[in-house]
């Protein structure tokens, strides 16, 4: 009976196993769902505004050509900032804050321990570290086995720490942090002026659209949606970039503006990093500004290290 029972949770691992691998592909296909919808949308504008509105509509040649040259320029400026911001991957945390692999397993066993907490004050003083816990401890993930950086956070989703981490956005299947968080600006800038342009353009024929005065029901239908989607996404386009310009000129991240970070010497600060608007600004986009509207890497510093503003400012905002 023994050998029944082994063979027979034998074959339940087996199996537990070879399903399990089918369903991680389906979870990890499944994520980039959103991603399809959002290009084949950008795909279905492209025809619905070149080949129906442009093409068939419009009369004026004059128009026809700015209109085109302006639509042009703004997809592949908002498709180009939306493809980097999907495939610039988070930036790795370096060796230096891992923990080892004894002293982790000392402060697993007894967090209290004064000889681990000797270990782990001895480790977190060689590296570039200003936040710690609400309790003034080193911020430490188990599951990436390191002490966190300033302004790193762990996603759950991409099952690792992130640095500068703002969120995890299922619209691209990735996170949102240091190295891609001026692409994610300069996509919903661009989306939202993509928005913009349709609506206005397209404005004075949805009208006529509207009330069925169209001869060809094809081009009616494509109109009615182009403005339609346009000004949904672009009202939804331009709530998150006021929201994410607010964060920029504070210097703050999503992921901050909930839970306000905790300094070594200066405790509880949501207005730490706040270095002045100009400042905070270049701290994502550069100090090059012909290079700000450009989706190329720009942002100031490694990703690790912050500025912060001196400790007579923070007393100040702390007392008001």
């Amino acid at each position: 009976m023994s050998n029944v029972k082994k063979v027979s949770n034998q074959i339940m691992v087996v199996s537990e196993q070879s399903c399990g691998r089918p369903c991680t592909y389906c979870l990890h296909a499944l994520k980039w769902l959103p991603v399809l919808f959002s290009l084949s949308l950008s795909s279905w504008s492209y025809y619905a505004y070149v080949w129906q509105f442009c093409r068939l509509i419009i009369q004026n040649e004059f128009n026809k050509y700015i209109y085109l040259t302006v639509f042009h320029v703004l997809l592949i400026m908002m498709e180009t900032c939306y493809l980097r911001t999907i495939f610039t991957r988070p930036k790795m945390v370096p060796e230096e804050f891992l923990i080892p692999e004894n002293t982790l397993e000392a402060y697993r066993n007894n967090p209290d321990n004064r000889e681990v907490q000797a270990a782990l004050t001895s480790l977190g003083s060689r590296l570039p570290i200003k936040t710690v816990t609400f309790l003034g401890g080193l911020r430490i993930c188990d599951h990436c086995k390191l002490i966190k950086p300033d302004r790193a956070h762990h996603c759950k989703v991409c099952n690792r720490c992130v640095l500068r981490m703002d969120h995890h956005c299922p619209w691209i299947n990735n996170c949102i942090s240091f190295t891609n968080y001026k692409y994610f600006v300069l996509y919903l800038t661009y989306a939202f002026t993509y928005c913009l342009f349709i609506m206005s353009t397209t404005f004075p024929y949805f009208m006529v659209a509207w009330g069925e005065k169209f001869q060809d029901q094809t081009c009616r239908y494509h109109v009615l949606f182009l403005f339609l989607l346009s000004s949904i996404f672009g009202f939804g386009y331009f709530t998150l970039l006021l929201y994410h310009c607010c964060l920029v000129l504070h210097n703050r991240t999503t992921f901050e503006s909930f839970h306000p970070p905790v300094f070594r010497d200066g405790g509880i600060d949501k207005h730490g990093f706040y270095l002045g608007a100009c400042a905070n600004f270049k701290q994502v986009f550069g100090v090059s500004c012909w290079r700000w509207l450009l989706p190329i890497p720009t942002s100031l510093g490694d990703g690790l290290d912050y500025p912060v503003r001196s400790q007579d400012a923070s007393k100040e905002s702390g007392s008001r």
